[in-house]
């Protein structure tokens, strides 16, 4: 034991179990065992066509009137699965949410980012024009540091006008701030104001944390029902620290290819093409094979038709059996 012990130590085998006994293996050795596991996995799936995997999606995403959700766990489990797309707000709110949960009510999405679960951002770029048509993304606060670490790429010199620079210097010094209290120290007039904090919006430098903030923002003057002072405190986005990047746990890297499986179940290259996801192919592909080898995805051939390699959860795997997959012709 102790021989295998410095061994161990040089890296020269790794330790493992084995019917509950402990035991000892050539990383040589272990990494072809792993390999062979890896490809007889691989080759005991069989695929399905692209129309069953596009049902199946429609299924897995809540699109389908057997699998919508219900209440507000449903909305937050719609917009985990979303983490990372960018709707306006009224598509969000018309169209997207209530494609997901049944009865959709907009207080259920005010209560969890009132409750800080969830952050609304506009996360792919700098947007300049009305908030009505500016798309902002919803994200798990905990994921927060991840997408801005993957978004600071598209993220440039950020030049601002002058009531959006007071309203920045302010935020800065003040941290979260009621509109109300916000608008009284800047002095600025009304109009002015809401450009300042549209601009802040749409550069991705702030959020509110009630989306009512955004809604009331969205919509004219002359159509609003309340004041936007009416909801929720402002606060700067923190900008991702490149230094801390390292050592974020789990990888941004990482965090995107998981949230590309459980948006979709399967996660390949025409996946990312159809959906235009904003992380390069070749990073997620690399995340997901070291996922693979511990077990946490399944490779294979899971859609026929889809060219490359594909990559697929198990609760994926297991609801693409359930449907009982046709046999794919030969050639």
């Amino acid at each position: 034991r102790a021989a295998m012990a410095r061994l161990e130590g040089e890296g020269t085998v790794l330790r493992a179990r084995l019917g509950g006994r402990v035991v000892f293996c050539h990383r040589r050795l272990l990494a072809r065992i792993r390999r062979a596991m890896v490809e007889s996995l691989r080759k005991a799936i069989q695929p399905v066509s692209e129309e069953r995997f596009r049902a199946f999606r429609r299924r897995w995403q809540h699109l389908d009137p057997e699998t919508r959700l219900d209440g507000p766990r449903g909305v937050g489990e719609a917009l985990r699965q979303l983490a990372g797309l960018e709707f306006t707000a009224a598509e969000w709110e018309q169209e997207v949410l209530p494609a997901r949960v049944a009865d959709y009510r907009r207080e259920w999405l005010d209560q969890l980012t009132l409750s800080g679960e969830f952050v609304w951002l506009r996360l792919w770029g700098a947007f300049r024009g009305p908030l009505s048509t500016c798309r902002v993304a919803i994200v798990p606060r905990e994921d927060l540091d991840a997408w801005l670490a993957l978004a600071a790429e598209r993220r440039g010199p950020v030049e601002l006008n002058a009531p959006a620079g007071q309203l920045r210097e302010l935020l800065a010094a003040r941290g979260a701030t009621f509109p109300a209290e916000l608008q009284a120290r800047s002095k600025l007039l009304p109009s002015w104001f809401e450009e300042g904090l549209g601009e802040l919006v749409g550069t991705g430098l702030a959020t509110c944390d009630s989306f009512a903030a955004l809604r009331q923002l969205a919509i004219a003057p002359s159509k609003r029902r309340f004041p936007v002072h009416a909801v929720g405190r402002w606060s700067l986005i923190p900008a991702p620290d490149p230094a801390a990047q390292p050592s974020l746990e789990p990888a941004p890297i990482v965090v995107a290819a998981r949230q590309l499986l459980a948006r979709h179940g399967v996660a390949c290259l025409a996946v990312v093409q159809e959906e235009r996801f904003p992380v390069p192919w070749r990073l997620l592909l690399r995340a997901l094979r070291e996922m693979e080898l511990r077990g946490e995805v399944r490779g294979g051939r899971f859609v026929a038709g889809f060219g490359g390699e594909q990559f697929a959860s198990d609760e994926a795997v297991a609801e693409l059996r359930r449907r009982a997959p046709e046999p794919v012709p030969p050639g």
